[in-house]
């Protein structure tokens, strides 16, 4: 009886292991880098009506909060640390990002084609 629970047990993780690794190669995944008060890119192209990971590594002394009023996200990032941002489906258009602490100049544009 032990062994049929524990054989149920593991065939139900790689079920679940196997599902989240699908999941994650179907959702695309998009880098930003924030330096010097600056993005890099500044202009980042996402699909249309799509999911998407924004990966933002924060190489700023300080931590910076990433947001976008549009793309309705908001995430404190602390120094040298890679934040990840799951991005709803987006209507094509431009979408500004920016650091709330340095706003004036911290921006960069998201482009959802």
């Amino acid at each position: 009886m032990h062994r049929l629970k524990a054989l149920t047990f593991a065939a139900c993780l790689s079920a679940l292991a196997f599902g989240t690794a699908a999941r994650a190669e179907e959702t695309p995944s998009f880098k930003l880098t924030l330096e010097n008060d600056v993005f890099s890119p500044k202009e980042l192209t996402v699909p249309a009506n799509t999911p998407f990971i924004l990966k933002v590594l924060n190489g700023e002394t300080s931590a910076a909060e990433i947001e976008s009023n549009e793309l309705k996200i908001e995430k404190v990032v602390p120094s040298y640390v890679e934040g990840v941002i799951r991005v709803r489906p987006q209507k094509p258009g431009r979408y500004v990002i920016f650091n709330e602490y340095r706003q004036d100049v911290a921006r960069a544009t998201i482009v959802v084609k």
